[in-house]
């Protein structure tokens, strides 16, 4: 199945989830939390096939250094990430400047912005980098930070 079968067959698929959540939303009231949870989590997959054009969902990246980077006025707290060594990551939004990426240890709603020069392996980057977090309509941008690394492998 090529790349752009296999995304239609998932919008489509996508689509019809989101129907069904949408009428159960109208008929139980009582889950309607539950089932928010889910056409959110359904909504964010969807905007991760569309967005991200790269032809990977994976990447592995080797930092030279440690760098933190920094989200303030998170709420009523602060939000740090330390990108250090070999890591791995989910790009879940790009473009032909950067990559959104995140792992499993950080909230859904945190994605760090890493900006690239080259997509090849081993390729030594010194390129930006910064905190977003996105609830809704709200979003907040932390600063920039330069990073040195080399992506190590995509899929």
């Amino acid at each position: 199945m090529k790349s752009n079968d296999k995304i239609e067959y998932y919008n489509k698929l996508i689509k019809e989830i989101n129907n069904n959540i949408t009428l159960l939303l109208k008929e139980s009231p009582s889950q309607s939390k539950q089932l928010r949870k889910m056409y959110d989590e359904v909504q964010e997959l969807k905007r991760s096939l569309r967005k991200n054009s790269l032809g990977f969902s994976y990447i592995e990246i080797d930092f030279d250094g440690e760098f933190e980077l920094q989200l303030p006025k998170y709420g009523i707290e602060n939000f740090d990430r330390k990108l250090k060594g070999l890591m791995y990551f989910k790009v879940v939004n790009s473009n032909n400047n950067y990559m959104d990426l995140r792992t499993s240890s950080m909230p859904k709603t945190f994605v760090i912005r890493l900006y690239y020069s080259t997509l090849k392996d081993f390729k030594k980057q010194r390129e930006k980098g910064l905190l977003i977090y996105r609830r809704g309509r709200e979003k907040l941008i932390g600063p920039e930070e330069s990073i040195n690394y080399s992506i190590r492998k995509k899929k």
